[in-house]
């Protein structure tokens, strides 16, 4: 089978999202050619061996936030990737503007596309963008008008495109699946995937140490809420508890108001690593004893599984990941509104128990995630794929794109754009939005706001140039 996989990060970046991207193309490799298109800092066109392609398609930005720019020669090129290819079926890892132009090829050359949804379905909060595109008023050189409605118009397009849909759990399955029965059909749940016997190989430490190691991995930001844990840990004693944050930094403002905390009540006992690579995750999660997240959202975060796997008790507030995971066998599961002295209070108890009981709970925690490792998820995901490869049926290729977006999204156009002049807005468009719902805080922290008004003034130029020429 040839498959194309799509996602917005480049390489190295994207969290979870970006590393099962990644080992989910490594994993098919076994059985299937594969190619990867992402978005990059500068062109590249990677032949990785005999069976894998990555194609990196140049944007604006770096590290995290790198943003694909579709101009029409960008669009063409990656129409003649796919054209030359001639993939059986096309996985979206996002609703991007990568993964958007694939679709749309896909439809025109009746291929199949699925989707896997690794953010929560929300509705868009139109109060919270408004205040935003007002704020620094980046939208006014394009002259469009830009509403909840519309984002929402087009991550409910995306979904209805598509040809199959993956949730990682019931929640995402429901929110987006409910009172649709069009989505209802065409949707599975299949986890993501973790390397389990790599994570089981990790030795466990002994629970009488003389420091107890908590761990928590993921990149620093409001929604992960390291805020909360390093409150917590001001309730711990110093000399027997450590707390060890690793991730890069995604919200400066956020990690100095952190920072400001530790100062003010001199909290020695905490330790930043920033961004690691996978071998150094693993050293690390191997000396801790406790993984602790208070994550106030996670779809299915692989760093609680990947720790779950190195048989790491977990101590969690609810969300969408340990409510199915964690239980009193592997850790304790406390409820979101949990003062952190009673967070304090359930990691010391934990760390009193003898060696054979804390090895139980480590025990508990790899068979609890052992049917995720990506042996049993890839099964499920090659029969979904085949099913939707044979359920495909032949779609209408006579429509234009700019037909094929207005009808479906009704774009508050001032003007009749090309169909390239349409990707460019979409580019611009789902990029922003996307990542503000990630919760990135995107527009504030672009490094900044002079870098996005530079590159609204190409897009604006080049959406004139376009112009001319209908």
């Amino acid at each position: 089978m040839r498959i194309v996989l799509t996602t917005l990060f480049q390489r190295g970046y994207g969290g979870g999202i970006g590393r099962v991207t990644e080992a989910l193309a490594e994993k098919l490799l076994k059985q299937h050619k594969v190619i990867i298109i992402r978005s990059a800092e500068q062109h590249y066109e990677n032949k990785l061996n005999s069976k894998l392609t990555e194609i990196g398609i140049e944007g604006f930005g770096k590290g995290e936030r790198v943003f694909p720019v579709l101009r029409p020669a960008v669009i063409d090129y990656i129409y003649n990737v796919l054209a030359k290819f001639k993939p059986d079926i096309i996985h979206c890892q996002d609703e991007g503007p990568i993964s958007f132009v694939c679709l749309f090829w896909a439809k025109q050359n009746n291929v199949p596309v699925i989707f896997t949804k690794h953010i929560l379905p929300n509705n868009f909060n139109k109060f919270y963008f408004d205040n935003i595109v007002n704020k620094f008023n980046i939208f006014d050189s394009l002259k469009l008008k830009i509403s909840s409605a519309l984002m929402e118009s087009y991550f409910n397009f995306f979904m209805q495109k598509v040809d199959g849909f993956i949730a990682l759990n019931q929640v995402v399955y429901n929110l987006a699946a409910k009172n649709n029965e069009k989505i209802a059909k065409k949707s599975v749940i299949i986890s993501n995937g973790v390397d389990f016997s790599t994570y089981e190989r990790l030795k466990l430490p002994k629970i009488t140490n003389k420091i107890i190691r908590l761990i928590f991995v993921g990149n620093l930001c409001h929604r992960k809420n390291q805020l909360y844990l390093v409150s917590a840990t001001k309730h711990l004693d110093p000399n027997k508890f450590k707390l060890i944050l690793v991730g890069p930094v995604l919200d400066n403002d956020y990690f100095n108001k952190i920072k400001d905390y530790i100062n003010k009540n001199k909290i020695k006992n905490i330790e930043f690593k920033g961004k690691v690579n996978t071998d150094q995750v693993k050293k690390l999660l191997e000396k801790s004893h406790f993984f602790v997240s208070a994550s106030v959202a996670e779809v299915q975060s692989l760093s609680v599984l990947e720790a779950m796997s190195a048989g790491k008790p977990i101590i969690a507030l609810k969300n969408e990941t340990t409510q199915d995971f964690v239980n009193k066998e592997n850790g304790v599961l406390l409820p979101k509104n949990t003062p952190v002295e009673i967070f304090a209070q359930e990691i010391q108890k934990l760390s009193k128990f003898n060696q054979d009981q804390y090895l139980k709970l480590c025990y508990n925690s790899r068979k609890k995630v052992k049917p995720l490792d990506w042996k049993y998820v890839l099964s499920k995901l090659n029969d979904f794929y085949k099913k939707v490869i044979d359920q495909n049926k032949k779609t209408d290729s006579s429509a234009s794109l700019s037909g094929f977006i207005k009808q479906n999204l009704h774009l508050p156009l001032n003007t009749m754009l090309s169909e390239s002049a349409i990707l460019l807005l979409l580019s611009l468009i789902t990029v922003t939005v996307y990542n503000i719902n990630r919760g990135y805080e995107f527009i504030d922290k672009l490094n900044a706001v002079d870098m996005t008004k530079k590159e609204l003034n190409k897009l604006k130029n080049q959406l004139l140039n376009l112009e001319k020429h209908l």
